[in-house]
């Protein structure tokens, strides 16, 4: 679903789950005359906190600096000590790294903060949860979310 900062998913209980990336046609969708034919709205909520493996706090160079926003990290250059994890354990770092590498299709990127725990980014954006409260009272049912880490 739509957070402040990412999109994730749209799930009914037919098991049918629509992956749409804008608040503006979800909450159409909602709102619409798809509004009683949607049996079920599970949120999910990309959920960090702020030393993530992908954000520039959990990294280090051997000055003490972290990387550049979309820097990419790989298990080698951890293993030569060009990145080090600053609060990461070092081990899931490297497993986590190469287990990216491994399936070929991402390196680590390290990406700008989003949805900090405990932050408006972590919440569900305003749009979108005036149409989920739409959705509620004409359903009568309660939407739930779910915390991706």
């Amino acid at each position: 679903m739509v957070q402040r900062q990412t999109v994730n998913g749209l799930q009914t209980s037919s098991g049918r789950t629509i992956y749409i990336h804008g608040y503006h046609f979800i909450s159409n969708l909602i709102n619409s005359d798809n509004l009683v034919k949607i049996d079920e709205i599970v949120v999910t909520l990309d959920s960090h906190l702020p030393h993530h493996i992908a954000h520039a706090k959990g990294w280090k160079d051997s000055s003490g600096q972290p990387p550049a926003v979309f820097s990419q990290i790989t298990a080698q250059q951890i293993k030569d000590g060009i990145w080090i994890p600053a609060n990461l354990d070092l081990e899931y770092c490297l497993r986590y790294t190469e287990s990216l590498e491994k399936k070929g299709k991402f390196l680590l990127t390290i990406w700008p903060e989003h949805c900090i725990i405990g932050t408006n980014g972590h919440n569900v954006f305003p749009p979108l949860q005036e149409a989920l409260e739409e959705w509620t009272s004409t359903s009568t049912r309660a939407w739930s979310s779910v915390m991706k880490v």
